[in-house]
């Protein structure tokens, strides 16, 4: 399908300036426009600007019943384009819906009959195709505006309203509106280092149909389609645009509206309706449509890896690329194909291939480039501005390295940046760029800052700054052309009783947010009760639905050990897979935090092959020695608003180094408890005092003896002869 707009205008007597024109001409054109739309259709619609834009609606009727196309709507025009219009007499605009694939010749043509119906001489502006978006908006505007009855009705009949809306508006489109010569394609086929692939298929291209009727050549179908590879997303854009230039200018395709649309699991799941009993129909019939829209020009396909990764659900995985591949078969001289994929996705197009059976597909390659023509690539940058190049245009390189167009491209802007700087503005020599000062600066947050107050830690605090710092790294590296996908960022916190794992959860989720590392940055607290099911199939769909409300923040699953069951094939182990494959499925928004005790999480780790690869991180936390946990009760008792008297220190430290080294010590816990406990005996020893002497200091204060060991520690200290009881 295509879709044109232009503007018609009246043709004015010889010698009358649109400026001359009197209102009863405006008038009596205006009734005729609506006199000729109500012969026609029962929509109609009129502007209400003083140019009178007038949108018209004409059915198949209005024209010889070979042509199956449509006229409707209006399109919106610019101020530029109202000044225009203005100076040329009233006018109407006009677009068109052609559902045959008419030469553009027959378009015209069906115009001129179409606006034949008018009593008042026309003339028009050639038509220009339009998107669908362009489109619709016009009517939804008409429809606003009460100038046509229901827009509705013609939308459901193209399938732009419905069941697969939604996959519609995900969608991308546009028109090729600049060509470019083969000269210019050819050097930004070089500048985008695509090698020999690009260059032979563009000289195919234009040899083939320099000597051919354009029409005939259009009507004999698609010889290939294509397959562009590249680990840039900018560079297959680009690349992409080359290749529909070339076989636009040459009669190659019809349409210069092209679609591109993303193939991953977020789009396909848009084609499922909630009520749907078959998500595989629903997604085939929603790639029927996008294949049929783009008749007559480009279909660009962007392949997302998640599609094809293992899935509990075929059609969200491999499932759907035969589909994709049936209707690339079934519309091959109807829509041309472009399929857009990154380099290291091997199998995925060894698949394609596989399914596309007889069908051709030329593969387009962005290789990368040895040291000697980056250098080579580099200085014709620095010639191409009349720069001499210096030896400081090459330190980046590295010897055995390959580097893409975008890799050498920020090199080159690097080196251009610091020689401005240098050499030409140089009071700017000292100021560093944007980069470098992420670099230089810590991890930023105040949850960060929070997590460096925390008393003890000191492993797990430095292994939160190397991952808060290698995913700034990272972030930093994307940027620069040098890092493939984003790493995960799942990890493992181990521990005894009161080590602060939930603590640092918490603030490791708000410092993920800070840094941008995460969306939300909350903490979704899990166990085991809320990941099992009670019932088989219960059990996975739980575990989707966590993951789901954690999406932008951490899951946190405590004492996740406990998921292993005694026997094989429980529903523990149900849990455990479906984690590890949302784990996969949500790597890039969601962070997974396994917490429990040192010797119990070895056996979970152990318990599904998948589980350890996907962890990228393994923070320990160390039990508090006897002053961390000193500084821990310091720190209670301060928020509690009392205060220690004198002595306390000297009385409690060896309580704490005694009960630390007790069976099951419950580190930052077990303080805890003290406090409480002291604070009752703080109140039963003021009670035995008179009213009248306690003062408010008193009350604030706890005393040595206020701290005590708990009985059982009391009984195995007595036993071992220690003078610990008071």
């Amino acid at each position: 399908m295509r879709f044109y707009g232009t503007t018609a205008y009246l043709q004015l007597p010889d010698g009358v300036s649109a400026d001359e024109v009197e209102e009863s001409v405006v008038t009596a054109f205006r009734d005729s426009v609506r006199s000729a739309a109500s012969g026609v259709t029962d929509n109609f619609w009129l502007a209400n600007d003083k140019t009178f834009h007038v949108a018209l609606g004409a059915a198949a009727k209005s024209c010889p019943s070979k042509y199956a196309g449509r006229f409707v709507t209006s399109q919106q025009i610019t101020t530029e384009e109202k000044s225009r219009t203005k100076k040329q007499g009233p006018s109407i605009g006009v677009c068109m819906w052609d559902k045959q694939g008419l030469p553009y010749e027959e378009v015209c043509c069906l115009l001129q009959e179409f606006l034949e119906e008018f009593n008042d001489p026309m003339r028009f502006d050639p038509p220009e195709e339009i998107t669908v978006r362009e489109w619709r908006s016009s009517l939804r505007r008409a429809d606003r505006m009460q100038f046509i009855e229901d827009e509705y009705e013609l939308l459901t009949e193209l399938g732009l309203v419905g069941r697969h809306e939604r996959v519609i508006q995900s969608i991308s489109e546009g028109i090729i509106r600049k060509v470019r010569n083969k000269k210019e394609l050819s050097r930004c086929g070089e500048d985008l280092l695509c090698g020999e692939d690009l260059q032979d298929e563009l000289d195919r291209v234009f040899q083939g149909a320099a000597t051919k009727n354009t029409a005939r050549v259009q009507s004999f179908g698609h010889p290939v389609h294509y397959m562009v590879c590249s680990d840039d997303t900018e560079s297959r854009a680009q690349i992409l645009k080359i290749l529909m230039e070339a076989l636009y200018q040459n009669g190659r395709i019809q349409s210069a509206r092209y679609l591109k649309m993303d193939i991953d699991k977020e789009t396909l799941s848009r084609a499922v309706s909630v009520s749907s009993r078959n998500a595989k129909d629903d997604i085939e019939e929603a790639l029927e449509l996008v294949f049929s829209m783009a008749q007559g020009g480009v279909l660009a396909l962007r392949v997302g890896e998640d599609c094809f990764r293992e899935s509990e659900y075929a059609y969200f995985g491999a499932g759907v690329l035969p589909v994709i591949c049936r209707l690339m078969r079934k519309y091959r001289h109807k829509v041309l194909t472009i399929v857009l994929m990154p380099n290291i996705h091997e199998n995925i197009r060894s698949l394609f291939f596989e399914q596309l059976g007889a069908l051709t597909v030329v593969p387009i390659h962005q290789v990368g480039v040895g040291v000697d023509r980056a250098r080579a690539f580099l200085r014709r940058r620095a010639r191409e501005l009349d720069i001499v190049p210096n030896r400081a245009l090459y330190r980046g390189l590295i010897e055995g390295h390959t580097y893409n167009a975008k890799e050498l491209t920020g090199l080159f802007d690097e080196w251009y940046d610091k020689r401005l700087k240098n050499d030409v503005f140089t009071q700017y020599a000292e100021v560093l760029p944007a980069q470098k000062k992420l670099i230089k600066r810590d991890a930023k947050g105040n949850a960060f800052e929070e997590l460096q107050r925390l008393i003890g830690l000191c492993e797990a605090k430095e292994t939160i700054r190397q991952i808060l710092d290698f995913h700034t790294a990272q972030k930093l590296f994307r940027e620069k052309g040098f890092a493939g996908e984003r790493p995960a960022m799942h990890m493992v916190f181990t521990g005894n009783p009161g080590t602060a794992k939930t603590t640092v959860a918490r603030l490791v989720a708000r410092a993920m947010k800070d840094n941008g590392l995460l969306d939300e940055g909350k903490l979704h607290e899990v166990g085991r009760g809320d990941l099992v099911g009670k019932y088989v199939g219960h059990t996975a769909p739980l575990v989707q639905q966590h993951f789901k409300v954690a999406k932008g923040s951490v899951l946190f699953i405590d004492e996740a050990y406990s998921l292993v069951d005694d026997r094989d094939g429980m529903y523990g182990d149900e849990a455990i897979n479906t984690i590890v494959q949302e784990m996969e499925n949500h790597r890039e928004d969601t962070v997974v935090i396994f917490a429990g005790y040192p010797d119990k999480m070895q056996g979970f780790l152990d318990k599904n092959p998948g589980l350890r690869s996907r962890i990228a991180f393994h923070v320990h936390f160390d039990d508090y020695d006897e002053n961390e946990l000193y500084q821990i009760l310091e720190l209670m008792v301060t928020d509690r608003k009392q205060c220690l008297g004198e002595g306390v220190r000297e009385h409690v430290l060896p309580l704490l180094a005694q009960a630390r080294v007790a069976p099951g010590f419950g580190n930052g816990r077990f303080v805890r408890n003290l406090v409480e406990q002291a604070t009752l005996r703080q109140s039963t020893r003021l009670l035995a005092r008179n009213a009248e002497d306690i003062l408010p200091q008193d009350v604030l204060t706890l005393l040595p003896d206020d701290f005590r060991l708990p009985a059982e520690l009391r009984k195995n200290t007595a036993a071992a002869g220690l003078g610990f009881v008071r």
